[in-house]
């Protein structure tokens, strides 16, 4: 069974890696899924029963699922945009269930060596990719690699390198706040060096904000304003010895034209888009439940409608995924009011921890852009947190 649990922890800490070649035609590959069902046939068969938190949840899911179908099957949309979108939410009903039964098997000590060993292969991945750009890329689907763009890893962005170790970051500091609060340090360092996200660094200065400061004494105030400090410089010194990085530009026309910023720079205008006309989307349909196929279509026309706004370029709009890189966006978009039940079940996980308010707020601002729904890693993190109960107080 342990063997099971590691197969199962590096299919969801590396969910981007088709491994020898086989996998599914998307970004999250499938093995996490399977690794997890394997888990919970096992455990179920040695258990009475599975949690009635987790089954009442599930037979919700398996309604909305059917539900969807249904739209589907009525408009007759695509094949390839539904398998892709109805598997994240199959996910969302096996992934936390499945990290919450491994710790029949193993100890959060355990965990937590391996997510610091994760941790560390990523970081090393991303350093190898500085010497050599096309480390690893013919394991993954997608990379979005160009010049002046920051590195990303094992993922197939920079912000998801940075989203990864953030959501890393945070199941360390639950289990082990003292001893691991110096993570957060590393992945704002990553965020700026590495990975050069303006939207991973911006989350993981939430997660200092949030996080880092345990109780206000003098001594933490001065440690606190030195560290801002030093991120102010070592952003000065990267915008000084790379100046035509993305991230440099970035943070230079926020300086001049905060407002320009959204109408000029392509990747942080779509992610505008994505949340922007996903919500539109919710409200025009009268809060009821778009489906999962129609939204490729509609952002299409969307975009195309308001040039002046939204400046994706049309090879982009051909080649996109169909995916809403919004959790809140993709979820009322998608679901309508479906989606209610949903976010009822992630803060009753949320709530029974100690450090439930940080936690709420971070999911909200994440969730906002780059943190999906589908991502397997924010899916261990509720199963762990469901185990995890009100034991830790950070």
């Amino acid at each position: 069974m342990k063997v099971l649990v590691y197969l199962f922890l590096i299919s969801i800490f590396f969910p981007y890696l088709r491994f020898f070649g086989i996998g599914s035609n998307s970004d999250t590959q499938i093995y996490s899924l399977i690794f997890a069902l394997l888990i919970i046939g096992i455990e179920t068969m040695t258990r009475k029963k599975i949690p009635k938190f987790f089954v009442d949840f599930q037979l919700y899911m398996v309604v909305v699922i059917f539900f969807l179908l249904i739209l589907y099957i009525y408009d007759n949309g695509e094949n390839v945009s539904f398998v892709r979108g109805v598997y994240g939410y199959i996910n969302l009903i096996f992934l936390p269930l499945a990290a919450y039964l491994i710790f029949k098997s193993i100890s959060e000590k355990h965990l937590e060596r391996a997510i610091k060993l994760f941790y560390a292969i990523w970081v090393l991945g991303g350093i190898t990719q500085l010497f050599y750009p096309a480390f690893i890329s013919s394991w993954k689907m997608r990379n979005v690699i160009s010049e002046g763009r920051g590195v990303i890893s094992f993922s197939n962005e920079p912000a998801y390198f940075s989203i990864t170790l953030i959501l890393m970051t945070i199941m360390l500091i639950l289990i082990n706040y003292d001893k691991n609060k110096k993570y957060i340090y590393f992945t704002i360092l990553i965020s700026l060096i590495l990975s050069q996200s303006a939207v991973g660094f911006i989350y993981s200065m939430f997660v200092l904000l949030l996080f880092g400061i345990k109780q206000i004494n003098f001594k933490k105030l001065i440690l606190y304003l030195t560290t801002l400090l030093m991120g102010v410089l070592i952003t000065t010194l990267v915008l000084y010895i790379n100046v035509d990085s993305r991230l440099s530009l970035m943070l230079l026309s926020l300086i001049q034209d905060p407002l320009k910023i959204l109408l000029s720079d392509i990747s942080l205008n779509i992610r505008f888009a994505h949340l922007y006309i996903s919500l539109k989307g919710f409200l025009e349909n009268l809060l009821l439940p778009n489906g999962i196929h129609t939204w490729g279509d509609y952002y299409k026309n969307e975009v195309l409608n308001n040039k002046s706004i939204f400046i994706e370029p049309a090879w982009r709009l051909e080649n996109s995924n169909g995916k809403i890189v919004s959790m809140h966006g993709s979820l009322l978009y998608e679901l309508g009011i479906l989606c209610f039940p949903i976010y009822a079940f992630i803060y009753s996980i949320l709530r029974n921890n100690k450090n439930s308010n940080k936690l709420i707020i971070l999911l909200i601002i994440m969730g906002i852009n780059g943190l999906t729904i589908t991502n397997p890693i924010f899916l261990f993190l509720l199963g762990f947190l469901v185990y995890k109960g009100v034991k830790q107080d950070v």
